[in-house]
């Protein structure tokens, strides 16, 4: 089962403004940049008492990111959730309706844990990330 929201995503043209408007302005403890050639992007965490914001760029033309950016201009796109079990959620989500986008991956800023991307028609787009690494 889901344990936890772990992060929004939002996308961003320009990842060091966005860094600046989330410290500078917005008062966010700003985490270290990652680029992950995997997933295509460049990000940073923006964290708060209450949460993180993942901020998000594309790093590439082929970024799915980049689309993000093309249809709404960026913003708020997906919410995180961490699992114990990321197989195992996959499989429950998927007789909800929820498809995957891709394949589970590694990913760099969650020191090679797996994530995986699914869309579902009211939910939209989440994100699961496992919560240890397998």
């Amino acid at each position: 089962m889901l344990r936890r929201l772990d992060h929004t995503g939002f996308a961003v043209k320009d990842l060091e403004a966005a860094i600046a408007l989330f410290r500078d302005v917005l008062a966010a403890d700003v985490g270290p940049i990652f680029e992950d050639p995997l997933q295509r992007v460049r990000l940073c965490f923006a964290s708060y008492d209450g949460g993180r914001v993942e901020l998000i760029a594309p790093l590439g033309d082929d970024s799915p990111v980049t689309r993000v950016l093309a249809q709404g201009g960026g913003g708020t796109y997906h919410l995180c959730y961490e699992t114990d079990d990321l197989d195992a959620e996959v499989a429950r989500l998927r007789k909800q309706r929820f498809l995957p986008t891709g394949p589970a991956q590694p990913a760099v800023a969650f020191g090679g844990r797996r994530v995986i991307f699914l869309f579902h028609q009211v939910a939209k787009l989440i994100e699961l990330v496992e919560s240890t690494a397998k």
